[in-house]
């Protein structure tokens, strides 16, 4: 499964992708993802500065000729109250195509990242994954990751 570097070509089919996951987000919790005005135009500018600084890390996934998966991880500090022993791998914006991608699709990107951000002096990896979103959440389990928070939401 070929995993690369992403490039500035490859920002309408992330942007595609993660619309398709707005889509869902919206569904699941209606006011905190209600994507804003221009939503799909500001992500194509916010991933393209993102995977144009050396200090991140944008990949893609090509099936056939189509980008069927795209993550976007960054290398942070922790908050200065925490010591994790090393500085941390974030990963937020990572999408499929298909939910029946994640084992695949989703692995292949991350274990891409993992060496990167070993390189990088990462300690540990968040990756952001909605409580509702079942098949992310069974992907990240079956990596035996933790859970470490979760956000609540109520309308004022």
């Amino acid at each position: 499964m070929p995993v690369r570097i992403a490039t500035e070509d490859d920002l309408p089919a992330m942007v595609s992708l993660i619309e398709a996951h707005r889509v869902q987000l919206k569904e699941w919790q209606p006011r905190f993802w209600n994507p804003a005005p221009g939503a799909a135009e500001m992500s194509k500018q916010w991933f393209g500065h993102l995977i144009s600084q050396t200090s991140n890390l944008g990949l893609v996934h090509e099936s056939d000729g189509t980008i069927d998966g795209f993550l976007i991880a960054t290398i942070v500090p922790a908050p200065p109250v925490y010591d994790p022993g090393g500085l941390t791998c974030l990963i937020d914006d990572f999408a499929v195509a298909s939910d029946d991608l994640w084992p695949s699709v989703g692995e292949a990107l991350v274990q891409y990242t993992s060496g990167w951000s070993k390189e990088n002096g990462a300690s540990q990896t968040v990756i952001i994954t909605p409580m509702a979103h079942n098949e992310k959440m069974a992907f990240v389990e079956n990596r035996r990751m933790t859970p470490s928070a979760s956000w609540w939401v109520q309308d004022n």
